[in-house]
């Protein structure tokens, strides 16, 4: 384990969360100050999560310089957790040359290039979505090109992709279970499952959070 990313990570912890208080506050309209009791708790469970998340990756990854990277998408994934909206069109282009540029630092050209075929295959698969599947909106696609970016591969997409699916359907099949056992109506249940609408951004998080610590495992 490499304990001497703790700081870094905890300092971009701490960072990330507060351009996404400010960003929140100032951007969207939510400051800590008007939340319901609910709303609040959910913030400070955000904090922790994301803390949690950032030294994981700082324990587990051997160098620093893809911390930021997954700092950027904690207050993206933030802000869409809490208010259904993204950071401004200047923060997700920002993260997403961000995403290239470490790329380019870890791989060279080679680097810059699987970023960019990753985040560009993000970009194709989020406009299916958009056009033919109606499954996300346009929002999403400056979302998924920020996190393609991050990922840094193809082979990093496909493995958080399929953590997100896992994510998913384990919520899906909570909801159900949940809907069975109070109502004891199985078409209840599968509609109340169905009907679940989780924001992408807090489950991407989850893939590029698997995604960083799997592959430094595993490298």
């Amino acid at each position: 384990m490499a304990y001497a990313t703790l700081i870094p990570s905890i300092t971009l912890g701490l960072l990330s969360n507060i351009v996404a208080e400010l960003l929140l506050a100032f951007d969207l309209g939510r400051p800590f100050t008007v939340l319901d009791r609910a709303h609040k708790q959910m913030r400070l469970a955000r904090w922790v999560v994301s803390m949690i998340g950032l030294v994981l990756v700082g324990l587990f990854h051997p160098s620093p310089i893809k911390l930021p990277l997954l700092a950027l998408f904690n207050v993206s994934a933030g802000t869409d957790l809490e208010t259904t909206f993204l950071p401004p069109d200047w923060f997700l282009y920002s993260s997403t040359v961000a995403g290239l540029l470490v790329g380019y630092a870890v791989g060279g050209v080679g680097g810059l290039r699987d970023a960019v075929v990753a985040q560009a295959v993000c970009f194709a698969m989020m406009i299916f979505a958009v056009l033919l599947a109606n499954a996300a909106d346009s929002g999403d696609i400056k979302l998924l090109m920020q996190y393609g970016a991050a990922c840094g591969s193809l082979t990093a997409v496909g493995i958080g992709i399929a953590l997100e699916c896992v994510v998913r359907l384990g919520l899906l099949l909570a909801v159900f279970s949940i809907a069975l056992v109070t109502k004891r109506n199985v078409p209840f249940a599968f509609s109340r499952a169905l009907g679940v609408r989780a924001p992408h951004g807090p489950i991407a998080w989850i893939g590029l959070l698997g995604v960083f610590i799997l592959t430094a495992v595993g490298s």
